[in-house]
């Protein structure tokens, strides 16, 4: 379902580019020293105003009143057991996680908030890897995988941000691919298809 989605967005921007006025104005501030730290800006800056103005006033919600409940009263090894069934390594990250957030709703707000930016990253260095003189499409699909409304479990970050950590890690470990097929040297080659493995 991500890589149709990547597809479904990536292709009409390969093949249609932006508009010329649209272009001119976005190339002309990337034309400026440092066209990467100013797209990272605004994929961060669009992020921060998608999700973060609301986190204060959240709480849980969904499947997160089960995990808490089970996390707070049979602690982590409850939460190992609770997932042993049909997601067993999900359960012993859940457990990790539950280990450093405990039972804070806005801790694992802010996490929730902050995997998901790191997944939006570590896409747009991946992309970049591919598409090197395609910033503004790079950047484009960078934020339509962040901010597109697809995902409707962003508000329940105890019950579903395992999912996000995942895809995340799946994100990473096509990056390293990325750089292990880029590699000349053996061992650096053999290293970088060593971790997106262990990713």
């Amino acid at each position: 379902e991500v890589s149709e989605l990547l597809n479904f967005v990536a292709y009409p921007l390969l093949i249609h580019p932006a508009p010329k006025k649209l272009q001119a104005g976005f190339g002309h501030f990337l034309s400026r020293k440092h066209p990467l730290i100013f797209s990272l800006l605004i994929i961060t800056f669009l992020s921060l105003v998608a999700y973060t103005p609301l986190i204060p006033f959240m709480g849980f919600y969904g499947d997160d009143f089960f995990f808490d409940y089970v996390g707070h009263f049979y602690g982590v090894s409850g939460l190992i057991k609770s997932l042993v069934i049909d997601r067993p390594l999900n359960g012993y990250l859940l457990a990790f996680l539950y280990t450093f957030l405990g039972d804070n709703v806005f801790f694992w707000h802010v996490f929730m908030f902050l995997i998901r930016l790191l997944g939006g990253y570590t896409l747009f260095f991946s992309l970049q890897k591919i598409w090197p003189k395609r910033l503004f499409t790079v950047t484009s699909i960078s934020l339509l995988f962040l901010i597109y409304p697809g995902f409707l479990q962003q508000t329940s970050p105890l019950g579903y941000s395992i999912w996000i950590t995942n895809l995340t890690l799946w994100i990473l470990s096509l990056f390293f691919t990325l750089m292990a097929l880029r590699q000349k040297n053996k061992f650096n080659q053999e290293l970088s298809f060593i971790t997106p493995a262990a990713s």
